[in-house]
């Protein structure tokens, strides 16, 4: 690894997957890896898929993945909120009594 490699904090990048064939058509995963370098002390990296590229010898076309862990992020986020906010309320109204 170079220098210019190790300075940098973190990477975004897109690879190709190994290609394999269903159904007469060429599929092709493509992922989008975050990866955050912490010196010499170590790294996270983080891997996601994006999308399939399917190759059926007349054209090429792209399935998208839906990201399924930024939705339940989300939603646990949103009932975080909301429960800490019924929490709040209940607790305003107990204390005005």
């Amino acid at each position: 690894m170079t220098m210019s490699e190790q300075e940098k904090l973190f990477d975004w990048r897109s690879q190709r997957g190994e290609t394999f064939y269903a159904d007469g058509k060429a599929v092709t995963p493509v992922s989008r890896a975050l990866t955050l370098r912490f010196g010499r002390w170590g790294a996270a990296v983080w891997n996601r898929p994006i999308y399939l590229e399917i190759d059926d010898n007349s054209q090429i076309s792209r399935e998208q993945i839906p990201n399924l862990t930024l939705i339940g992020q989300l939603v646990s986020l949103a009932a975080a909120i909301i429960i800490g906010m019924i929490t709040w309320l209940i607790v305003k109204i107990y204390r005005t009594w």
